[in-house]
């Protein structure tokens, strides 16, 4: 409501994996955001990142910056293409 109420833009990241994978992909994230965003656990293989400040455009930046530090993690290029379910909203 604050970012409405102050004409700021604010988004939503979210993701989610098999159990096995968690570890790799919050050790990707984390490597994706930036010092302003917030990184959470939202259950068993499930993250959120809020993305303050970030339009629509900055949210699919974003998502295509994540992709590039998943796709470094072994252990997530062992599992089969769409292990990882990931989207954002604004």
């Amino acid at each position: 409501m604050r970012a409405r109420r102050r004409g700021r833009c604010l988004s939503v990241a979210a993701f989610q994996a098999a159990a096995p994978l968690a570890r790799a992909l919050l050790a990707g994230l984390s490597r994706a955001v930036r010092d302003e965003d917030l990184l959470s656990v939202a259950g068993p293989g499930r993250f959120r990142v809020l993305l303050p400040e970030t339009d629509a455009y900055g949210a699919f930046a974003f998502l295509r910056r994540a992709e590039r530090e998943l796709d470094g993690e072994a252990t997530l290029r062992a599992w089969p293409a769409g292990a990882v379910d990931l989207g954002a909203a604004t």
